[in-house]
């Protein structure tokens, strides 16, 4: 075991070496290339497992997107409908001479009032998924734009 300490030996070792260059080249080829090669083959299954989690995360981007889409569809259909209470109660507080009858539309006016807080609420949450959604940071085009729905209520 000293004797792997001492200069002399490995003066001796090296000379070896040096003087088998026929059998020291091949050995350090077929080392390099067995490095290579176990390289290669670790780097090919990081980059098989880095595209399957972005396939999974392209995957869930687009069942967000699709939810976000069914909600904008829905948020439309809601606010069209409230829309057209709206318009109809707004007539209806008009027309009305009778005390009940106007009693009875004012609570109906506060529900829709109610209704149109939410669905505002709501648009606005949805803007905001949307511009989540988006790989620029901007709105999503595809969803209905309703920020200030309130104001064209009043």
């Amino acid at each position: 075991m000293d004797q792997l300490l001492t200069p002399e030996f490995w003066k001796v070792q090296i000379e070896v070496a040096t003087s088998a260059l026929w059998i020291v080249t091949p050995l350090l080829l077929i080392a390099v290339m067995i490095g290579w090669k176990s390289k290669s083959i670790i780097d090919k299954r990081k980059i098989r497992g880095l595209r399957a989690e972005i396939n999974a995360r392209e995957q869930r981007l687009q069942q967000a997107h699709d939810k976000q889409e069914l909600v904008a569809s829905q948020v439309k259909i809601l606010r069209d409908a409230v829309m057209q209470e709206y318009a109809k109660l707004k007539k209806a507080k008009k027309m009305s001479l009778e005390e009940e009858a106007t009693e009875l539309v004012c609570v109906a006016y506060n529900a829709n009032r109610a209704a149109r807080s939410s669905l505002s609420t709501l648009s606005i949450a949805n803007n905001a998924l949307g511009a989540t959604l988006a790989p620029t940071g901007e709105t999503d085009t595809r969803a209905p734009l309703l920020l200030n729905i309130s104001e064209e209520f009043e």
